[in-house]
């Protein structure tokens, strides 16, 4: 529905996000995503 629709596009706006910042500052987040990622 419109709802599953609607955090759907948040989801990917939030991973859009994580993926810019990735690049930004690669080695830090990078780290911090396969600790978070681990748990």
């Amino acid at each position: 529905g419109p709802v599953f629709a609607i955090i759907g596009a948040w989801v990917i706006y939030q991973l859009q996000n994580k993926e810019t910042a990735l690049k930004e500052n690669s080695e830090s987040m990078f780290q911090k995503a396969a600790i978070v990622t681990a748990l």
